[in-house]
């Protein structure tokens, strides 16, 4: 009976070491069902309220929480940031709906060529 609890209570402690090493590893925002896309043209960045204007819509770059933060790639890379993105750039934007505006979910530049109804083929 002992040995039944030993195995037990090591099994729990190693299921809730493993959630909470996935959980702060990298604190991305996650996906879900709830998520939308939208190709938009950024018209305007704020470092400071970590915001951008997407085609006339605000963007948190806080997440849901206030501190995960969305994968952004710029065109050509697997890296990128807030702070290097430029007004004027084309984006795909994935992004969950907040209660003061739209939060990214995952951010990537796209070619400017490409045309404005690419999301509905």
């Amino acid at each position: 009976m002992m040995k039944k609890l030993i195995i037990g209570c090591v099994a729990l402690l190693t299921l809730s070491l493993n959630t909470a090493h996935s959980e702060d590893a990298d604190n991305e925002i996650q996906k879900d069902n709830y998520t939308f896309s939208v190709l938009g043209e950024i018209h305007e960045i704020d470092l400071a309220a970590r915001t951008a204007i997407v085609s006339g819509y605000e963007y948190s770059f806080n997440g849901p929480n206030g501190y995960e933060r969305p994968s952004v790639k710029l065109l050509g890379s697997q890296a990128g940031s807030l702070e290097l993105l430029q007004t004027g750039m084309r984006v795909t934007v994935d992004y969950l709906l907040g209660e003061e505006s739209r939060i990214v979910v995952s951010l990537q530049e796209v070619d400017a060529s490409l045309p404005e109804n690419a999301l509905n083929d």
